[in-house]
């Protein structure tokens, strides 16, 4: 059973890898294509920027909704079944490509400070979302996606699929630095 500290831990380590990953190359190095229409590194990282940008404010406004109640009464709070496929799919290495909508299409040529310093924000806006619904009753709670009114997660199944979606495209990240034609130290 996944719980909201269990995330919360998840996206501390991903925070860590952002920050290891940028420190790690130069901005020649971050923003280097393997080919045309292909991401560069820095652009997985900006596309987690802007997918949990979208996310953290739908997840605020569902939250407001939702009742306090006593602490250790988060009981029945779980991923439903339909959803575990969907977070398996996003682990990597992945097995089934998802093709991304424009709206969370990066740019190119970013800058790494900034990047970096955008992804920290968001990550620590979602890990403040999720330990404040450690504290709601979120029976009933839904948020939903970005892509389609029709779809709608919990809080915790919005963590789960956020943090394995940031491992998904930093492992992405890590490939394209192994892959030949990566520019060498400059």
């Amino acid at each position: 059973m996944v719980h909201f500290s269990d995330i919360i831990g998840q996206l501390d380590d991903l925070n860590q890898q952002v920050e290891n990953l940028l420190a790690g190359f130069t901005e020649k190095q971050l923003n280097w294509r393997p080919v045309p229409g292909k991401w560069s590194v820095l652009e997985c990282v900006s596309h987690l920027v802007q997918t949990g940008r979208a996310y953290v404010p739908k997840i605020r406004r569902a939250l407001d909704g939702a009742g306090r109640h006593a602490p250790g009464e988060q009981k029945g709070i779980t991923i439903r079944w339909f959803v575990i496929p969907l977070l398996r799919w996003m682990e990597p290495p992945y097995r089934l490509k998802i093709p991304t909508v424009a709206i969370f299409t990066p740019a190119g040529n970013l800058l790494p400070d900034q990047v970096g310093r955008d992804f920290m924000e968001m990550n620590q806006s979602l890990s403040g979302q999720l330990q404040r619904a450690q504290s709601l009753d979120l029976r009933g709670i839904r948020v939903f996606s970005p892509y389609s009114r029709w779809v709608r997660f919990t809080p915790l199944e919005i963590g789960a699929f956020l943090s394995a979606h940031e491992r998904r495209h930093l492992w992405q990240a890590q490939q394209i630095s192994q892959m030949p034609g990566f520019p060498g130290d400059i």
